[in-house]
């Protein structure tokens, strides 16, 4: 996939609503259907791999869940926090078509972990990257199938 920049969509083109077919939206957004995907991954030991595979994804159409890294500087969160943001994450996978975990180390701590076993128990579809280049340089191949993956379906009480 070519870098993309501002100067690649019309200034008042809203691609967080461009619809798959859409003639007016960017090239790669028209063949592929939008997903809604979260990403799993350390935001410790993979920040930067799940900062790019964020980006390549939204700028391929799709709308993308991540974990909030913590902010170099900020005292750490504190349990409730924590307890939050888990529950955000647990929310944003169970309305997701996939669940991706981002490992470009291999390595799948505890949290990671969880958050994969909570995904393939309730996500329609789940996935594990280890090779980051691959999916940012072709997002498209990489999800190749897309138009396969599950429909969503409504929540149930």
């Amino acid at each position: 996939m070519p870098e993309l920049d501002a100067d690649t969509y019309p200034a008042n083109y809203d691609l967080a609503r461009c619809q798959p077919g859409d003639p007016t939206a960017p090239e790669e957004t028209r063949t592929t259907r939008r997903l809604t995907i979260t990403l799993c991954g350390s935001t410790s030991r993979a920040a930067h791999d799940l900062a790019r595979v964020h980006r390549a994804l939204a700028l391929a159409g799709h709308l993308v869940h991540a974990p909030v890294p913590p902010m170099q500087g900020e005292p750490p969160a504190t349990t409730e926090q924590l307890q939050a943001l888990t529950e955000r994450h647990r929310a944003a996978i169970d309305a997701s078509h996939l669940v991706i975990a981002v490992i470009p180390d291999g390595h799948t701590g505890v949290a990671t972990a969880a958050e994969m076993t909570y995904a393939e128990r309730y996500a329609p579809t789940t996935r594990w990257v280890t090779d980051v280049d691959a999916l940012v340089g072709d997002p498209a191949a990489w999800l190749d199938g897309a138009d396969t993956y599950p429909a969503l379906q409504p929540a149930t009480a």
